[in-house]
């Protein structure tokens, strides 16, 4: 994702691949959909709820186990795109 070099904000070394939970937002549900890091984008672009507003797809990244990821989680349907 960043290369060989880490990001220098990343000082906690927390955004390896291996850490990251992706996921997109059906805006007409509120309802999530945890990406498989393995699928191509295009097949994840093609979803029927994955909106693409003017040219840009909106993705979702947080660390895998981290508070932040908890608590934005809470309460949330999620789906996983296989």
């Amino acid at each position: 994702m960043f290369g060989e070099e880490l990001p220098p904000w990343d000082t906690d070394r927390k955004y390896l691949p291996q850490n990251l939970l992706l996921y997109f937002e059906d805006f007409k549900t509120e309802q999530l959909y945890q990406v498989d890091l393995k699928i191509p984008l295009l097949r994840v672009l093609q979803h029927d709820r994955c909106f693409v507003k003017q040219g840009t797809p909106s993705f979702i990244v947080v660390v895998k186990g981290s508070a932040y990821c908890k608590e934005f989680l809470s309460g949330k349907k999620v789906h996983t795109l296989k």
